[in-house]
């Protein structure tokens, strides 16, 4: 009989193992998002359909100065960011959407996001100006006013560190919150432009 409950400790030692496990892959019983899935959502798809297509984000807050809430979807596994929604509070649509690509995925490539996910598409790449006295700034921009589109890329390795889209006048008021020194896309990866 105490051989019995030792093949029953480990059965059941065996089982909270891999329970841990599985959930070190998921966040929570949330599902990863992937580039592709943040790109295909539509602004002014309603946050109902969001959460029933990609799960609850990781973290919310309250973005106040622009009428918001932001949701931020984490990659479950390295806990980095990886998406930022912003959901208008008096529509309850997407108004905004920033996705930052892993390493790991083609969209972390400049060429392979141009070549595939904006082929036929004009920017006008804008430079980070010099806001403080000894720092370059080693992104850049690349802008679409007019589809509200924002690529930020390293121009050195051309990867790219983030793509978010907005309005054309998101994409102005962030540009211009820039080129003033009074801002970053994504800064700090909360606040939506």
């Amino acid at each position: 009989m105490r051989h019995g409950s030792r093949v029953v400790c480990v059965y059941s030692c065996a089982i909270l193992v891999l329970a841990s496990c599985t959930s070190l892959s998921r966040q929570d019983g949330r599902k990863p998002v992937t580039v592709g899935e943040i790109s295909r959502l539509q602004l002014g798809t309603s946050g109902s359909n969001i959460l029933q297509d990609l799960g609850r984000p990781g973290e919310e807050y309250d973005d106040k100065e622009n009428g918001a809430r932001g949701w931020l979807y984490f990659d479950p596994i390295t806990k980095f960011q990886v998406a930022l929604l912003s959901i208008d509070s008096t529509t309850e649509t997407l108004g905004y959407k920033l996705v930052i690509p892993k390493e790991s995925e083609p969209e972390n490539s400049l060429a392979y996001v141009l070549d595939n996910s904006f082929k036929g598409v004009d920017f006008k790449q804008i430079e980070y100006p010099r806001c403080g006295k000894d720092y370059f700034r080693s992104e850049a921009l690349l802008v679409n006013f007019e589809k509200g589109i924002v690529i930020e890329f390293r121009k050195n390795f051309k990867t790219v560190e983030s793509i978010s889209w907005s309005s054309p006048e998101g994409a102005k008021k962030a540009t211009d919150a820039i080129l003033n020194c009074n801002g970053r896309i994504g800064a700090n990866r909360k606040g939506a432009f």
